[in-house]
């Protein structure tokens, strides 16, 4: 296995956990519309894209104010709610310390995750980082892959990432795809997308890009 040179990380899922912010934000919205609203699982199962791209499937001509209430929500609750994954910025920091460039590509609205970022005070530890509606395309679009790496150079990528899709995403771009188990995807659906790795903590992924 060759040691990588960049890699590329999903956001909610993989590095914090920001599931419940989430959950909530999106019944709300629900709520608001007089619709149904999530269980736990369904959600840990449906929330994949990013509210952009999601919320005209669900809200028709009115998705844009559905996705301003979501973000105002969000913004209510979302720093004093995260959590940081066990051994992130452990991670983080070998990373920097072994020149390994690291990035986020992630479907959280570029200026709710840079307050996040921010917040961690992590902002040091990316070279770079996109986020939704920072460009015209979201994750899964490969323009969204292009305007994240564009002016990078690299050789071996990895994109580590806590659904399926994520997974793919970083496979049809030419990276390899990683798997953490800890997020809203569960144990198995990194494997049946055909991950490279699937890894259940960071401290477990750290200890792999170790030994390289």
């Amino acid at each position: 296995m060759e040691k990588p040179d960049l890699i590329m990380f999903d956001w909610d899922g993989t590095l914090v956990d920001t599931f419940p912010v989430i959950f909530a934000a999106n019944n709300k919205v629900f709520e608001s519309y007089g619709m149904p609203t999530f269980d736990e699982e369904t959600a840990r199962k449906s929330i994949r894209l990013s509210a952009r791209d999601r919320y005209p499937q669900l809200f028709g001509d009115q998705w844009e104010q559905a996705v301003e209430r979501y973000i105002a929500f969000i913004e209510e609750r979302h720093i004093e709610e995260m959590v940081v994954f066990e051994g992130a910025e452990d991670l983080l920091k070998f990373l920097k310390q072994k020149d390994i460039k690291a990035g986020v590509i992630t479907n959280k609205r570029q200026k709710i995750f840079e307050k996040e970022l921010m917040h961690l005070g992590w902002q040091d530890y990316f070279v770079t980082t996109y986020g939704s509606a920072q460009g015209s395309h979201d994750k899964p679009h490969p323009q969204a892959w292009k305007n994240a790496l564009e002016g990078l150079d690299h050789k071996n990528i990895w994109y580590v990432g806590d659904t399926g899709m994520d997974v793919k995403f970083g496979k049809e771009n030419g990276a390899l795809g990683v798997y953490m188990t800890h997020g809203i995807g569960g144990p198995h659906e990194g494997t049946e997308a055909g991950a490279f790795k699937v890894f259940h903590n960071l401290k477990e992924f750290k200890g792999v890009i170790e030994s390289l």
